[in-house]
């Protein structure tokens, strides 16, 4: 990756194909230290699907979940609110959230 560049610039330069292997092997490091993780009650988990389809809703449970409370609860459920893809912004690396679509992307 070019020095300057952010990786969003990057994957938007490339080919689809190239991006997805680009994205696995970046994540590559976050995805096994997630899976050595131990049962425990104070680390929740969710679903990529859930968190796009009603990123609100999963943001104001990680809210409750960290017993964020008062004014900080009050200013960080507004931006989530405000900047929450319901509201109708775009964004083209959060896509559709069904499960399954890398049947369509992957060759």
């Amino acid at each position: 990756m070019p020095a300057g560049d952010s990786f969003a610039d990057y994957l938007n330069r490339v080919e689809e194909p190239e991006g997805l292997m680009l994205e696995m092997e970046f994540r590559k490091y976050h995805l096994e230290s997630m899976r050595q993780w131990p049962d425990d009650p104070r680390i929740k988990t969710y679903r990529y699907e859930d968190i796009v389809s009603d990123q609100f809703s999963a943001f104001r449970d990680m809210v409750e979940h960290l017993q964020i409370t008062g004014l900080k609860k009050r200013k960080l459920l507004f931006f989530a609110k405000k900047y929450s893809l319901q509201n109708g912004k775009k964004d083209k690396h959060i896509g559709d959230p069904k499960s399954g679509q890398w049947r369509n992307h992957s060759t």
